[in-house]
This record gives C-alpha cells, structure tokens and sequence, in this order.
C-alpha cells in the first residue's frame, strides 16, 4: 500500500486520545478520536496498514485530510519558531491616538472580508507578504511601540465591536498592520481539547499582541504563520 501524507493546507494538533485537525482549505476543524485517531497517525508512518484499519483511511481519504504520497506536490513551508510558552509578555500599553480609529476602520473592513473570501487564500496572502521581509533577531523600539499602537486600537474595537469574539479577523488586521510597517509577526492559531474551543492571536517575538499571555496559554498552538 503507498505512503500517506497530510493533505495541502491540513494541520494538526494531537492529543493522548484524539487528535484535532485544522483544515484550512475547507475552513473547518476536523476531531479525529478513537480508530481515526490511530490510523491518521498509523497513516503518516512508513508502512503498511492493517486491514482492519481500511474503513478508517477510507474516511481520512474522502475528508480530504490525507492523500496518496505521490500526489500533487506539496506546497509546505517551515513555520518560524515560536517564543517559550512561559516568557510571553504583553507589548507595552499605550493610548490609542488618532492612528487608533483609521486602525479601526481596517479591523471593520477585515471583519467583512473574513466573511466572504476563503481563510485559506487571506493566508496565503499574508505568507507571501511576510516571505518579503527580512526576519529580524530581535524587536526594534519603534516597532514594539507600533504595536503597542495597533494593540489599543484593537482593544478599543473590542469596545465597539464586540471584536474580542473576532479573534480571526483582529488577527489578520493586527498582521498585516505590522507587515506594512516592516515587522514579521507571527499569526498563532491554538486550540484546546476538552472542552473544545479554537483561539487566534499574533505574537511579535516574546510579546503577545492585543492578547493577555494568560488567555493564549491554555491553547496548543496547531498553526503558525
């Protein structure tokens, strides 16, 4: 039987008794317990599968979560190293200024995008921009007080906007407000087992952007751009 490998766009995060998959090409989490949990993994591993593992892989396979080895290549890219877990801080607060409201107008329009065009290609597109500045070793001064910046206005969204319950869409607002200004954030898609919940938010080297450190450590990262 041919090798398996995780489809284009498929992430996950495994537990002892299951395993949470993050689809993004179809927009949705997948929760893969019990036989489907071993055989997803089984599947990943150089060998062949049982026989009593085939009605498992035949719903892997018509989930689209995995696919034969040898087919369309890959299109897969080495995530950048997140900051120890226990050293996150918060960036600096700072007041939100005029810049606040335009960052605002741009969090709205992100809220609507969100909600019309496929999650899979607002990644890409943040990929391909963060794939065109240099990865710096350590935060300038004026990009941690940008971000500071960008944190209060998103805060004040949260106040209008309800946006606190919009964490994908704060995310990529938050992103690529710091992309332009020629920083590489990291964007952190996490999720928790039981019960299950999903969280997003960005991280700037060791600092947690418009997110306390405290709400993102319950969650296991499953991934990072």
């Amino acid at each position: 039987m041919p090798g398996y490998r995780l489809a284009d766009a498929v992430h996950l995060a495994r537990y002892d008794r299951a395993t949470i998959v993050l689809d993004l090409a179809a927009d949705r989490y997948v929760l893969a317990a019990g036989a489907l949990h071993t055989v997803l993994h089984d599947a990943l591993l150089p060998g062949p599968i049982s026989d009593g593992e085939e009605r498992a892989m035949a719903t892997l396979l018509s989930k689209k979560l995995i696919c034969p080895a040898d087919c369309a290549p890959h299109a897969s890219y080495l995530p950048p190293t997140l900051a120890d877990r226990t050293s996150l801080l918060p960036v600096p607060p700072a007041a939100m200024g005029w810049r606040g409201f335009l960052i605002i107008l741009r969090m709205i329009k992100t809220m609507i995008e969100v909600r019309h065009r496929p999650i899979l290609d607002l990644v890409r597109g943040l990929q391909a921009r963060k794939a065109q500045i240099p990865l710096a070793q350590t935060v300038p001064q004026d990009g941690l007080s940008y971000a500071s910046s960008v944190a209060a206005a998103l805060r004040g969204a949260d106040l209008l906007l309800g946006a606190n319950h919009h964490c994908l869409p704060r995310s990529i607002c938050a992103m690529r407000l710091m992309l332009e200004h020629g920083l590489t954030p990291s964007m952190v898609m996490g999720v928790t087992e039981k019960p299950f919940e999903a969280h997003c938010w960005i991280e700037l080297g060791p600092f947690v952007v418009a997110d306390a450190p405290d709400r993102i450590m319950p969650y296991t990262p499953i991934f990072v751009l």
